[in-house]
């Protein structure tokens, strides 16, 4: 999985926002740390899941369990909005 290169991350009032470049992405998505973490390295690279899960272990401190949960969801978001190339 990687994330299609019109979009970006852009911080506004302490919030990482998904923008996109050449227009307004109707929803407003919302990025916490795990997700603006994993944002970066997918604009950086293709990824498995598995590969994903291992850089969330590594890159924080959080359970296995909730770097699942943190994972499945991030990638339901970027799905439903079409982010992923």
């Amino acid at each position: 999985m990687k994330i299609k290169d019109e979009y970006f991350i852009k911080n506004e009032n302490g919030q990482n926002l998904v923008k996109n470049k050449s227009k307004n992405i109707e929803n407003v998505i919302v990025l916490g740390n795990t997700a603006t973490l994993l944002f970066g390295l997918l604009k950086e690279k293709d990824c498995s899941q598995d590969e994903m899960l291992e850089f969330i272990l590594r890159n924080t401190e959080i359970s296995t369990v909730l770097a699942l949960n943190d994972l499945n969801v991030f990638i339901e978001l970027m799905k439903e909005n079409d982010i992923f190339e």
